[in-house]
């Protein structure tokens, strides 16, 4: 089953269409790589944790969708601090930070079912039927991956600390990815069977 972060509210962010929702996310993140600018991005943060307040969330919700990915925006932090400078390095993270908080607006404020129609129904108007029905395959899997991810890091966390690694990053990050690959890879493979032709449901379980 699809895990929703979707939390039910009559607000006018939860009333706009999740079609409409996506299309302003794709802008709104493309903009925010094509203009380098830290008063965009400034007005860009105002702007996403005032849609917040506007739906009706509280401002704690954007804490918690940017802290799992702390350890990796503090690794690009660093990368850029070696390539260029402190500056350009806070910029990048910010930029990934408010992108993620967004992302995480859309899935608080949208039902799954609700994007995933929404997205179909987009992609179906350009290119018809066939690729929409594949493109809704791949959105609504990678939405099954996103929090799947997250849970294999809390388990293999949990592990480690039980067997007094808590500290040790090695002892982490491997089995986390060696796990993660390994759901990708059952990923991939509901994908091939369902372009074989094989029934596949909306939560990513394949049907025989």
């Amino acid at each position: 089953m699809l895990i929703s972060l979707y939390k039910p509210g009559n607000s006018p962010v939860h009333r706009t269409p999740a079609g409409l929702k996506i299309v302003l996310l794709f802008i709104f993140c493309t903009l925010l790589f094509l203009l380098q600018s830290w008063w965009f991005l400034a007005g860009a943060i105002v702007a996403v944790l005032a849609a917040y307040l506007l739906a009706k969330l509280s401002l704690t919700l954007a804490w918690q969708a940017v802290r799992p990915a702390l350890w990796v925006l503090v690794l690009i932090f660093l990368v850029q601090l070696w390539l260029n400078d402190w500056q350009f390095g806070l910029y990048v993270v910010l930029r990934f930070a408010i992108m993620i908080v967004a992302a995480t607006l859309l899935t608080l404020t949208s039902k799954t079912s609700e994007m995933i129609e929404g997205i179909e129904r987009s992609v179906g108007k350009v290119f018809g039927a066939d690729v929409a029905e594949k493109v809704g395959l791949a959105f609504s899997l990678s939405l099954r991956f996103i929090p799947m991810v997250r849970e294999t890091y809390q388990e293999v966390r949990e592990a480690q600390k039980a067997r007094g690694l808590g500290r040790n990053w090695r002892a982490l990050i491997t089995p986390t990815m060696i796990r993660t690959l390994k759901s990708a890879d059952d990923i991939a493979q509901a994908i091939d069977a369902r372009s074989a032709g094989a029934p596949l449901a909306k939560d990513g379980r394949h049907h025989d």
